[in-house]
């Protein structure tokens, strides 16, 4: 077990040969540099490895880290392994945010971990103009951003999906229903509800409602071949009928503008 710092850090990665590691890739070191400045760099066990010629055959991108960061760190070191072994490393399962959820005791992991990604990629403009600048969240991150938005809150909108049992035909995929569940119902309680239990459910709409005239573009995307909604379009029409419903405005046939910004916005 060996507290790595700065300094120890360089003299690795300028003495030894490096020549078995993957190229050195900047946006994996950026995620990294994130973590360590978030405080998510906590001792795991994670090992730097040598092989018994004094090859580094894994760590460069943690050692790098350190360079960047001037944080020290402990890591436990190996050497003296197989020259061959640097094939072997990093072939198994990654885990996923839904393991780490699982693991913690969280409700309905895979359900909780793909809502929380959702909220946040919404939130931070990940299906408008900017969605190129929006990040991939970490493990750490999307279990701290669970409690962030309230995991009761989660859970909440979960349910609400669940509840639906048959009604709803699966008019909209699971981590839509409760992902605009929660968004909406975070803006009104009142309205969020009426509006995403009319949209599933498709009861008690007036003709003229654009939740009537959503569910419908909707309900022809999956039933005409000749017809269908992109990811992005279909949040655009999800947002520019909860824009005209929240204002009180009917629309028969919801026409969105080429120029309207997936925004929840009244």
């Amino acid at each position: 077990v060996v507290i790595i710092t700065q300094g120890l850090a360089k003299k690795i990665l300028s003495d030894y040969d490096n020549v078995k590691n993957r190229p050195l890739s900047k946006p994996h070191l950026e995620f990294l540099i994130k973590e360590c400045e978030n405080n998510n760099c906590l001792f795991n066990a994670d090992t730097i490895r040598f092989d018994n010629n004094g090859q580094l055959i894994d760590g460069q991108h943690r050692l790098q880290m350190i360079v960047e960061t001037s944080r020290p760190l402990i890591y436990l070191v190996i050497t003296g392994l197989d020259n061959d072994s640097f094939k072997t490393i990093d072939t198994g399962k990654k885990r996923s945010g839904s393991d780490v959820f699982s693991i913690t005791g969280i409700p309905n992991s895979t359900q909780a971990s793909a809502l929380v990604k959702f909220i946040y990629a919404f939130n931070n403009g990940r299906y408008s103009t900017n969605r190129a600048t929006v990040r991939t969240l970490s493990n750490s991150e999307v279990l701290d951003y669970y409690y962030n938005y309230n995991g009761d809150k989660i859970q909440e909108a979960i349910r609400f999906y669940a509840n639906l049992g048959s009604q709803n035909k699966a008019i909209l995929t699971p981590v839509l229903t409760s992902g605009f569940y929660y968004l909406l119902t975070e803006l009104n309680k009142e309205k969020g509800l009426d509006f995403m239990q009319k949209l599933c459910t498709g009861a008690n709409i007036g003709e003229n409602s654009p939740i009537n005239a959503l569910r419908n573009k909707i309900i022809r995307s999956r039933i005409d071949k000749n017809y269908k909604l992109g990811n992005v379009e279909l949040l655009q029409n999800i947002t520019y009928a909860w824009s005209k419903y929240i204002n009180g405005k009917e629309s028969k046939n919801l026409r969105v503008p080429d120029d309207f910004e997936i925004s929840l916005e009244a």
